[in-house]
């Protein structure tokens, strides 16, 4: 009933709009997850297509259930390339540090030493908040000056979404990113995988990435 990202009216009633943690809650946790027999093969003809340009390592911040998908063709011996994969699990759920206590040692150390548990073709290279701000399009990426209002070949700008600045999800409210970086630097895990495209949210990460190395200095 609490959780972030419900937007309420006055009187406390949700309006219908869906959003922050609640949005990718709801993505996890109440959206059928189909098994991986059953998806499988779409992934493999995907691997298979983008091996055949020639690639042959490919990486991305995943999802539980995409990483189910990706381990039972591992196991079968189908992945043509290797995958290095961000777990975007600390972004799915209010209560960060209980997902981030129980992952400490799949992937951490530091300089040369960094691991990743896994093998040959897929290993974890860290954690993820998913993303710390929007896109540009409707006036999403964080930026320190104001989008304007009326912009000939960006019609979405004039609505304002996300407020005059854009998405800044490191001081949104209704989004954790912040408690999954804390997080991070707590329990040893990188930080990878991350959608950044506004000058203001790379501020407020370094800020943050700052504060945490303080916090953490291990």
């Amino acid at each position: 009933p609490k959780i972030r990202g419900i937007s309420r009216d006055a009187k406390g009633v949700p309006t219908g709009h869906v959003g922050g943690v609640a949005n990718l809650t709801l993505w996890y946790e109440y959206w059928p997850q189909l098994p991986p027999s059953q998806v499988g093969e779409y992934y493999r003809m995907e691997l298979d297509e983008a091996a055949a340009q020639g690639m042959t390592t490919f990486s991305s911040r995943l999802e539980p259930n995409h990483i189910a998908v990706y381990a039972w063709l591992n196991a079968q011996g189908l992945m043509p390339l290797r995958l290095p994969y961000t777990l975007e699990t600390f972004a799915r759920s209010e209560n960060t540090e209980s997902i981030a206590s129980r992952l400490t040692g799949m992937q951490g150390g530091s300089g040369k030493n960094m691991w990743g548990s896994g093998d040959d073709h897929m290993w974890i290279i860290g954690v993820t908040p998913d993303s710390i701000d929007g896109t540009s399009g409707p006036a999403g990426s964080c930026f320190r000056k104001d989008y304007p209002r009326e912009a000939p070949d960006f019609p979405m700008w004039r609505f304002q979404f996300y407020g005059p600045h854009g998405l800044c999800r490191l001081k949104d409210e209704a989004y954790h990113d912040v408690d999954v970086i804390r997080m991070a630097a707590k329990y040893g895990f990188r930080v990878s995988g991350m959608h950044v495209s506004g000058d203001r949210s790379l501020d407020d990460f370094l800020d943050e990435v700052e504060a945490a190395t303080k916090l953490y200095p291990d």
